[in-house]
């Protein structure tokens, strides 16, 4: 183990980056509760609000960048709502999606910006149209972020990825890094890298074979 991935660890299992966690704001849910609504559009501007609340950290040494600093926001729902619809329906365990195997290599190979382009109209569009941006915007602060802090390797790879499609196997990392970190955002838990080998592998031939 080098010496850098031993800091890394260390720092990791000693949860010195605890020290820069915080709880999200009080009321934060007006943002993206209400009735006229419809959930999809709910969920696409919490993910928005809990994006727009991180602070970019790094790790001292590392390569690949994403780290949770605001806590979890309050559900989608009002207690009145959620007491309404577990009254009238059967929940599974929490109510959440849960147990997701996205197609990340589909994600990995256009980017974001390929997808968002594809989109037309309607709410379900819109809605992620707005998630996608939101993502985004974020990329672009933990950006400038590194550049600021003379991490200029990793600001170069997260002027490329994940709004395009990654060329390289650091690149597909931090594309996936970044795609899983915001499903965690989003609420969605049991978040699953599927196939990592088969999605992977070709990113990191191909670096081999350089």
């Amino acid at each position: 183990m080098t010496n850098r991935i031993e800091e890394l660890k260390r720092w990791m299992w000693e949860r010195r980056h605890h020290a820069a966690r915080r709880e999200a704001p009080a009321g934060v849910e007006r943002f993206y509760r209400g009735e006229e609504l419809h959930d999809i559009t709910r969920s696409s501007l919490r993910l928005s609000k809990a994006l727009e609340l991180e602070t970019p950290y790094f790790f001292p040494g590392e390569l690949i960048a994403f780290t949770r600093i605001c806590g979890p926001l309050p559900s989608i729902f009002s207690d009145a709502e959620w007491e309404k619809i577990t009254r009238e329906h059967f929940i599974h365990e929490r109510g959440n999606v849960s147990n997701l195997s996205p197609d990340y290599g589909r994600v990995l190979a256009c980017g974001l910006l390929s997808l968002r382009e594809k989109l037309g109209d309607g709410e379900l569009h819109a809605a992620m149209r707005l998630s996608i941006d939101a993502v985004l915007e974020l990329t672009r602060r933990y950006e400038r972020a590194a550049r600021e802090a003379g991490l200029n390797e990793l600001a170069d790879v997260l002027m490329n990825v994940p709004a395009k499609g990654a060329t390289s196997f650091r690149e597909a990392l931090q594309s996936l890094r970044i795609l899983h970190f915001c499903m965690w955002c989003e609420g969605d838990y049991h978040n699953t890298l599927g196939r990592f080998d088969q999605y992977m592998w070709p990113y990191l031939q191909a670096d081999l074979a350089c």
